[in-house]
């Protein structure tokens, strides 16, 4: 438990869970973070205008909503939220069992927003799935994950990891990503094998609405 949640448990109800451990199965215990050195700090600017089309395209849009099946069901581990819940909103249009957001600088912020919104749904009494936020890196994270357990979502990354660190991240995907899950993300610049992992993009051509401007690559285990 964070210092932060241990002393405001007002602030968490049954869905925003405080262990991680209670959404994925067989993690273990916290890891030192990585220095911050290799990854720098994500500026905190709210939710972009991509994230938005994506939230307003999944319930509208079949090839969109068809192109995030593979979260169906799915832990989804959240790689660098920044300050916005926008991973969690995708998550929960997607079906997603659960998501877990993994923060290394803006966690409190994240942990309040989550409770705004959670108040939100409870007043409008919508769907909501069990979630958290960590306060780590993405690589001390994975590397408590274990084999096949979880599919990922990452945006706005593009030169926030140095590459040696970056390496390590995709391997540590690489390892954890589930067979029926996917990675899917924007502006991330990572990369899985191609050789072990079908790609897919989906942009503007994938897309029967004029509105949607944007370019999702996924990586799935083939079959």
């Amino acid at each position: 438990m964070n210092e932060f949640q241990s002393q405001n448990p007002d602030l968490f109800n049954p869905y925003q869970v405080i262990n991680e451990g209670d959404i994925i199965p067989g993690i273990k215990p916290p890891l030192p973070l990585e220095s911050r050195e290799f990854y720098k700090k994500i500026r905190p600017s709210g939710e972009d205008g991509v994230a938005r089309d994506i939230k307003r395209g999944i319930p509208e849009n079949v090839k969109l909503r068809e192109f995030f099946t593979p979260f169906v069901g799915q832990i989804i581990v959240d790689i660098g939220p920044g300050d916005t819940i926008t991973g969690y909103e995708i998550a929960l249009l997607s079906s997603a069992n659960s998501y877990v957001g993994v923060e290394p600088y803006y966690f409190t912020e994240c942990v309040i927003k989550f409770t705004k919104q959670n108040l939100d749904s409870l007043r409008k009494k919508s769907a909501r799935i069990p979630h958290t936020i960590v306060e780590a890196d993405a690589l001390s994270f994975l590397r408590r994950l274990p084999d096949r357990s979880v599919s990922l979502f990452a945006s706005q990354l593009e030169g926030v990891m140095k590459e040696e660190y970056r390496i390590d991240v995709e391997k540590e995907i690489q390892r954890v990503l589930h067979p029926q899950g996917a990675f899917i993300g924007y502006d991330s610049k990572l990369s899985l094998d191609r050789n072990t992992f079908q790609y897919d993009l989906f942009d503007k051509e994938s897309s029967d609405d004029a509105g949607l401007y944007f370019q999702l690559e996924k990586y799935k285990l083939k079959t």
